[in-house]
């Protein structure tokens, strides 16, 4: 089997299924967008608890802020619900 061959025919494949992409192109932008800031958040939701272990980290050598302790807390369910809220949103864009 030639290579070149195989190439062309699945370059050829592609031509025929961008009709019908276009007709969806603002829910594909909407849902591209969508899922590049649901993996955003899901990537910062690491960095918030590496804040929270440092903060008590620091606790055995000085007092503890507890404000900022509640606010990372609120912050990484925050982050966690969006990444959800996202991940729904971008599903119902695309499949509707």
């Amino acid at each position: 089997m030639d290579i070149k061959n195989t190439s062309t025919k699945k370059r050829s494949y592609l031509y025929m299924i961008v009709p019908y992409l276009l007709q969806f192109k603002w829910r594909i932008v909407i849902s591209l967008v969508l899922i590049v800031a649901g993996r955003l958040l899901s990537v910062a939701n690491p960095y918030v608890i590496k804040e929270m272990v440092d903060a008590l980290a620091e606790h055995a050598t000085s007092p503890v802020d507890v404000r900022h302790l509640v606010f990372l807390v609120l912050l990484f369910f925050a982050l966690r619900w969006g990444t959800d809220l996202l991940g729904g949103v971008k599903d119902y864009v695309f499949l509707k």
